[in-house]
């Protein structure tokens, strides 16, 4: 996990209920990137990770990429439940791909 505690959140979104396909759908209508990340909630990364694990019979794989956009529980309580933070051009993933 990436410490995202002293990060800058470019964007903060409301997505309400978020689920793998809302975020799919979430990174497509924002036109992001592969050094983009998007920063969940802790509650939503714990709901995200019980739908992987329903729908594929295996647990998430960390660190978690979808479509190239890294997805990362937020761990400094800025982004609320509901919401999503955005990092555009992340250099802190160059230490994880």
């Amino acid at each position: 996990m990436i410490n995202s505690l002293n990060i800058k959140i470019d964007e903060l979104k409301i997505i309400k209920i978020v689920t793998v396909k809302s975020l799919r759908d979430f990174i497509l209508d924002n036109a992001l990137i592969e050094n983009d990340t998007l920063l969940i909630n802790t509650n939503n990364i714990d709901d995200i990770t019980l739908e992987f694990r329903d729908t594929y019979g295996e647990s998430i794989k960390h660190p978690y990429f979808l479509l190239g956009v890294l997805i990362e529980e937020d761990t400094s309580g800025k982004v609320k439940k509901g919401h999503i933070g955005i990092i555009r051009d992340d250099a802190r993933q160059e230490s994880i791909r």
